[in-house]
């Protein structure tokens, strides 16, 4: 029921028993879509990859996701301030943000991409986790989680996460362009979402920008 792998990448699948798709190189450009006009677009998060995630969820289960990696590739801490996802649909509620360092913890040597569990053991809340120093190289320093929830024989979209930090006292922040579809299936067994083609994963998902202007058009 759980994955501990690691980056979206064009050579990485996760599987949860069989569930999670990751589906790589779907999302182009929108980071300046929801710019905010008193916070600076910043570039010390490693920001190079999105992807996307199909994942069916029996009933009264949280799904956790590991999708934004932190990577301080500047030359002055950061800090942490807050997270929001950019589109969040009516069948999915949100959990809440936290944060996993990386290195030895209880689900492996490295926080999980996904994870049938909210909240996290040994999670930090995003604002009370400390600043976070240059990286020494190009190693992932720690991993943003957010929870999510489907209500019954629901489904729907999280896009697009957005990260406020502090950085030598000025907010920035950085958009990471991934997508997930979440749908509730009766039984963990489970394995496909109703509707969807196994063999054409990448047809859930569009355009990172079309997929937010979707939520600009319902509110």
């Amino acid at each position: 029921m759980t994955s501990d792998g690691r980056r979206l990448s064009s050579a990485r699948l996760a599987t949860i028993a069989g569930a999670l798709v990751v589906v790589p190189g779907l999302l182009i450009g929108g980071r300046l879509l929801l710019e905010e006009k008193d916070v600076a677009q910043g570039a010390a998060l490693d920001n190079t990859d999105g992807g996307a995630i199909v994942q069916p969820l029996p009933p009264d289960t949280p799904l956790s996701l590991g999708i934004v990696t932190i990577t301080n590739q500047s030359r002055n801490p950061i800090e942490l301030v807050s997270a929001r996802l950019l589109r969040l649909d009516p069948d999915l509620q949100l959990l809440g943000f936290s944060v996993l360092p990386t290195g030895p913890n209880a689900y492996g040597m490295n926080p999980p991409i996904t994870w049938l569990e909210w909240p996290l053991r040994g999670a930090v809340p995003l604002r009370d986790y400390p600043p976070i120093p240059p990286a020494p190289d190009d190693h992932e320093q720690a991993v943003v989680m957010f929870g999510l929830a489907v209500k019954p024989e629901g489904a729907g979209k999280a896009v697009g996460i957005e990260v406020t930090y502090r950085q030598n006292g000025k907010l920035r922040k950085q958009v990471f362009e991934d997508q997930v579809y979440v749908c509730w299936v009766p039984t963990k067994d489970d394995g496909d979402c109703p509707g969807v083609d196994e063999s054409r994963y990448s047809n859930v998902f569009g355009d990172f920008e079309d997929e937010v202007k979707v939520r600009k058009k319902r509110s």
